[in-house]
């Protein structure tokens, strides 16, 4: 009996034992997993704490890079301007520069005597206004017209083409003087070149626009010899009409003279036109043919008074 009494015992003290060393064994077990489970939360706060601090310097470091960047954005607009201003400056001195060419051929007249050189300069400048593209239409139909303008010993063709591009801002705008007189010394271009009836409908036209210019000695002076040149033809075949062309080339000398005294070709085409008024009369009228030679000698004194060479 007391044997069996001891084995139990024994086995309740070993089984306590063991229970004993179990438990030992668990709360080692216990202590590492929380040892782990510490640092690895010890990682993660560090972690967020560098994490922060990153954030942090970001955070602080935003204005400066926003500054920075944006003193570059500015710069690089300023930049851009000023490229832009050289671009307008350019623009601007292009376009004042061909205002200045446009002013020179709007006051261009044809027929003026000058130097080749100066020609040749006036005829670019017509040759670029016409490339312009700031140029309205009726500025580069000038060109054209200047252009055309610039020619030696003129064709009929080439008057004819002058003429109709004059003409042509005449009728843009009537009141533009430049053109009506240049309009009317093409028209006389043509009045020299053809033959009846085409010869005086050109001296009609002529005469259309040099009406318009009543201020004009250049336009007085063309339309006197225009008149007088058509008396020349006709005096063969028709005297009286022509003494009345005569009469009225007198009228136009005496004007351009009005305007400009010192003009010594009027005063000589004026005795030219009566000297041969009276070559046309002396036939049948010498008398009358002697006081028009008279009247031509007059104006031949006044054309010698001005240029005594």
């Amino acid at each position: 009996m007391h044997t069996q009494l001891d084995a139990q015992q024994k086995a309740a003290d070993a089984l306590q034992a063991d229970n004993k060393a179990l438990l030992e064994r668990l709360k080692t077990q216990e202590q590492a997993l929380l040892e782990t489970q510490r640092k690895s939360v010890d990682w993660w706060l560090a972690l967020l704490g560098v994490l922060g601090g990153a954030m942090a310097l970001l955070f602080a470091a935003l204005p400066l890079l926003w500054t920075y960047n944006e003193r570059k954005a500015i710069k690089e607009k300023l930049t851009e301007a000023d490229r832009l201003l050289d671009r307008i400056q350019g623009h601007a001195d292009k376009a004042q520069e061909i205002a200045t060419d446009m002013s020179q051929l709007k006051r261009f007249e044809s027929g003026q005597p000058g130097p080749a050189q100066e020609k040749a300069a006036i005829a670019e400048q017509a040759r670029q206004a016409q490339q312009s593209t700031s140029l309205s239409d009726r500025d580069r139909l000038r060109a054209q017209a200047v252009e055309a303008s610039q020619v030696e010993q003129a064709t009929e063709e080439q008057a004819q083409r002058a003429y109709e591009l004059w003409h042509a801002l005449t009728i843009f705008d009537a009141t533009d003087r430049n053109a009506q007189f240049n309009a009317g010394y093409w028209a006389q271009e043509l009045f020299e070149k053809t033959h009846a009836p085409q010869r005086q409908h050109w001296l009609e036209v002529l005469g259309r626009h040099y009406k318009l210019l009543p201020t004009s000695h250049s336009a007085a002076y063309n339309w006197g010899n225009g008149l007088s040149a058509e008396a020349r033809v006709v005096a063969p075949t028709d005297l009286a009409e022509a003494r009345k062309l005569w009469a009225q080339a007198g009228q136009k000398y005496a004007q351009a003279l009005s305007i400009k005294a010192d003009d010594h070709e009027a005063a000589n085409n004026w005795g030219n036109a009566l000297s041969a008024e009276a070559n046309e009369l002396a036939p049948t009228d010498l008398a009358e043919a002697r006081k028009l030679w008279a009247q031509a000698g007059q104006k031949y004194a006044q054309a010698l008074s001005i240029k005594a060479d």
